[in-house]
């Protein structure tokens, strides 16, 4: 059975999955724009879209390698590790989604983008190590 973190985890990171992309049909449908984004990083569809794309990306990486994590080695060092991961994301896509404009990369963006890196990158050898 998983634990307690990694359920929560894994539902921090699947649920902006959902929200963001039904947040862009609502959007979509509101300005009748079926398909595509304006080429303007102030758009508020394009930034949602970002925000989804990495969302994304990073949750079909980071869901499995935190169940295998959590099968392998447990502890509270990994919930802090798997904590750290799961935050930082959330800062990145948050960030992402309510930025005034996507060509301005603020601290949420930068803190969150690099601790995804070290945590993850952290998540990702921990199996060998156990």
């Amino acid at each position: 059975m998983p634990s307690t973190t990694t359920l929560y985890s894994l539902t921090a990171l699947s649920a902006p999955v959902f929200a963001l992309g039904a947040g862009i049909s609502l959007l979509r449908n509101q300005q009748k724009r079926p398909f595509g984004t304006k080429d303007d990083p102030t758009d508020p569809l394009t930034k949602l879209v970002v925000a989804h794309r990495n969302a994304t990306e990073y949750a079909g990486v980071l869901v499995p390698l935190i169940l295998v994590v959590d099968a392998r080695c447990r502890g509270r060092a990994v919930d802090g590790i798997v904590i750290g991961a799961v935050v930082c994301r959330s800062l990145v896509i948050a960030s992402l989604a309510t930025c005034r404009s996507l060509t301005e990369v603020g601290i949420g963006r930068l803190v969150g983008a690099w601790g995804t890196y070290i945590f993850g990158g952290i998540l990702a050898f921990l199996p060998l190590c156990f």
